[in-house]
């Protein structure tokens, strides 16, 4: 019983922390991510209190929507605003950006800048 509660009390401080990420922290790990997936364009990450917001160009729709789909998914990110642009010449939407919930101190563009 008491292995049980220790393993719970661990748990329960993984996922606090996990919901703690910094908003630097979250922006270095989205750029981190999206460089690894290396989709094409620039993207640039911004984060306020685990709300990003994704700005800059991208090819095309699938792109936008994958950037989108790998910041969700990382912690502390309570919701994300896609506001990429497509350069493929995709006609602007009148909609409000598209907005992943899932789970702008710090802002970063990628691929970073040589």
């Amino acid at each position: 019983m008491k292995k049980l509660a220790a393993f719970c009390g661990v748990l329960a401080l993984s996922l606090g922390l996990v919901a703690c990420n910094s908003d630097r922290d979250i922006v270095a790990e989205a750029g981190e991510a999206i460089t690894k997936e290396q989709l094409p364009g620039t993207v640039r990450i911004s984060s306020n209190d685990g709300v990003v917001t994704l700005t800059g160009t991208v090819p095309n729709v699938t792109v936008k929507e994958r950037a989108a789909e790998i910041v969700a998914d990382i912690g502390g990110v309570e919701q994300v605003i896609n506001t990429l642009r497509t350069s493929a010449g995709d006609a602007p939407s009148d909609d409000p950006p598209a907005l992943y919930d899932d789970g702008m101190e710090p802002e970063t563009y990628y691929p970073p800048a040589d």
